[in-house]
C-alpha cells in the first residue's frame, strides 16, 4: 500500500510525475553504487577479467583521455538487446523499446532514443541526450528497461557466484565501506528490485 500511495502522489504532483518511488529510489541507489564497485573490482585482474570473460567487449578511451575517463564494456545479447557498462554507471539499449541509462550515484533512470551507442564513450558527458519520461506510453518504455536490466544484472551475480566462487564476491566487498546488502544476496536483491518495478507497471 506504501508503495501505491508513493505512485499516486507522484501522479498528482507535475514536478515528480512518472519518478519512481521513494522506496525503489532509495534501495536501487545502494545497490547500484555498491554494483559498480563490483564491477570495477571484476576487471582489476588482467588474467582474469570477469566482463571479458563473461563475452564482454573492452572500449577504452583514447591514449590522451585515459586519466580523465572510464573503460567502457559492451555485452551484446539476443534479440536486439545491449548492455554498456562503465565506472560511473550503466546502459541498456532494446531495439524495441530504445534505450535507458542508469547513472551510478542515485537511481534516475533516463530515456535515449538511441538502442544501441557509439563507442568509445569514456565520459557520461559524452552520451546521446537523456530525459525523463514526459508521456504515460515513455514512463511504461522506461521502467521496462529498467526491469530488464536489473533482471540481467541478477544473472550476471549469480554467474559470478557459480564461476567465481562466493569467496571470491565477498572478497570483492572486504574494502567497501557502503555495503548495501551482502555478496550472497547481491542478485536476489536485484531481482527483487525488478519485480517490485514490475508491479508499478501492473497498477498503471
Amino acid at each position: 500500500m506504501r508503495q501505491a500511495a508513493e505512485i499516486s502522489r507522484n501522479a498528482n504532483s507535475p514536478r515528480r510525475r512518472f519518478l519512481l518511488p521513494a522506496s525503489i529510489r532509495g534501495a536501487g541507489a545502494a545497490l547500484m553504487h555498491q554494483q559498480c564497485w563490483l564491477w570495477g573490482q571484476d576487471v582489476k585482474r588482467p588474467s582474469s577479467n570477469a566482463l571479458l570473460d563473461y563475452g564482454f567487449t573492452r572500449h577504452r578511451a583514447p591514449e590522451e583521455e585515459v586519466a580523465r575517463g572510464c573503460t567502457g564494456y559492451q555485452l551484446r545479447l539476443p534479440r536486439g538487446r545491449v548492455v554498456v557498462l562503465w565506472g560511473f554507471g550503466m546502459f541498456y539499449g532494446d531495439r524495441a523499446l530504445g534505450g535507458m541509462y542508469l547513472k551510478r550515484y542515485g537511481f534516475w533512470p533516463k530515456l535515449l532514443d538511441e538502442p544501441r551507442l557509439r563507442l568509445p564513450i569514456w565520459k557520461s558527458e559524452q552520451l546521446p541526450k537523456t530525459r525523463n519520461a514526459r508521456t504515460p506510453e515513455e514512463w511504461r518504455r522506461k521502467i521496462k528497461l529498467l526491469i530488464a536490466a536489473m533482471k540481467w544484472i541478477g544473472g550476471y551475480e549469480e554467474w559470478v557466484i557459480e564461476s567465481r566462487g562466493m569467496n571470491y564476491r565477498r572478497r570483492c566487498l572486504i574494502e567497501w565501506k557502503q555495503e548495501a546488502c551482502q555478496a550472497k544476496q547481491m542478485a536476489a536483491e536485484w531481482r527483487a528490485l525488478a519485480a517490485r518495478c514490475e508491479t508499478l507497471l501492473k497498477e498503471q
